[in-house]
C-alpha cells in the first residue's frame, strides 16, 4: 500500500518535531559508524511539512569539521548531545579535512 500525502505529511512534521541537530558520521550511522571526533552538533529548524515532505527553516546550517576528520555521512539527530540517529545522507565519496573546514548542510528536507 503506497501511503496518503497527508500521511507523509504527518510522518514528515513528526520526524522533523524530533530531528533537531545535525553532524558528520564516518561509516554508516545505523551500523558500525561513528560520530566525527570532537565535533559540535548543529542545530536545525523546520518548516512545517506541505506535500509529505519538511524543508529546512531558512538560513544556512553550517558543520564545523574538525582537523583531520574523515566523514560519509550527514545525519540527523534527536538532541545536541547523546540522543538518538533518526536520518542520514550518504557524501561519496568520503571527505578527508586535513586542514579543518566547513560543510553546509541547508536545504536539507525530510521525506515522510
Amino acid at each position: 500500500m503506497t501511503l496518503s500525502v497527508a500521511e507523509r505529511t504527518v510522518r514528515a512534521d513528526d520526524t522533523a518535531s524530533r530531528l533537531t541537530h545535525v553532524t558528520l558520521y564516518d561509516g554508516d550511522p545505523y551500523g558500525a559508524g561513528a560520530e566525527v571526533p570532537a565535533i559540535v552538533r548543529v542545530a536545525i529548524t523546520w518548516d512545517a511539512a506541505a506535500n509529505g515532505v519538511a524543508a529546512q527553516a531558512a538560513g544556512a546550517v553550517t558543520i564545523t569539521v574538525p582537523v583531520g576528520a574523515t566523514f560519509d555521512h550527514v545525519v540527523g539527530m534527536t538532541a545536541a548531545v547523546a540522543g538518538t540517529a533518526i536520518a542520514k545522507r550518504l557524501i561519496a565519496p568520503a571527505q578527508t579535512f586535513a586542514g579543518g573546514g566547513t560543510v553546509d548542510v541547508s536545504n536539507s528536507e525530510i521525506a515522510g
